[in-house]
């Protein structure tokens, strides 16, 4: 066991906005480096910038989502990367665009009660993890696969769309989405799609 002594820090903040829904309220807590000591400490955001926020997809509120960080480049250069990321929140935007080319995006998705997200496809590879609640995943084939809390999903740039097949329950997803090239197939190839989101 370490004989290290700790200083209790403030509770995870709860991330601004969350749209009103039955799903636990959603904290974040990122790690950087104190410039004197080198040692790690919990990040606090510039004056005027939210660590994270909250962004309503749709004006009626059936899906809204927040990204927790997001990354310009692989290998990720942490000490650039958290500059980048205050930059956006400074600017109340929603974070990147679905994909950070070559670079990598971490999100929540709230999906509400029998809510049908719009056909999309991303040039990414998405790992997703069912969170709360569960969805049917589509695609554009017409297969089905109905994934219960828990459950992991690679997505590969396909096309396809998410269904919360509950009346009453929202679903909640965790992704991270990793950048990818176009990808060709049988001559053809599958650029980006997102559907107008």
């Amino acid at each position: 066991m370490s004989s290290k002594s700790t200083t209790p820090a403030p509770p995870a903040p709860t991330i601004q906005d969350q749209i009103p829904n039955s799903l636990p309220r959603v904290t974040a807590t990122i790690t950087t480096h104190d410039p004197i000591t080198r040692k790690a400490i919990f990040h606090t955001p510039p004056e005027g910038s939210a660590l994270v926020k909250w962004h309503p997809q749709l004006a009626d509120g059936q899906m809204a989502f927040y990204t927790l960080y997001q990354t310009q480049q692989i290998p990720v250069k942490i000490q650039d990367d958290l500059q980048y990321h205050d930059e956006f929140m400074r600017k109340n935007q929603m974070g990147p665009p679905m994909v950070v080319e070559n670079g990598t995006v971490c999100r929540m998705v709230d999906f509400a009660p029998g809510f049908t997200a719009v056909e999309h496809r991303a040039l990414s590879v998405d790992y997703g993890v069912v969170i709360e609640g569960s969805v049917e995943l589509i695609l554009d084939s017409g297969e089905l696969r109905h994934i219960e809390r828990g459950g992991m999903i690679v997505q590969r740039g396909t096309m396809h769309t998410w269904r919360n097949p509950s009346s009453t329950e929202w679903t909640r997803i965790l992704f991270v989405s990793v950048s990818a090239e176009p990808t060709t197939i049988n001559g053809v190839t599958l650029e980006e799609d997102l559907g107008g989101l």
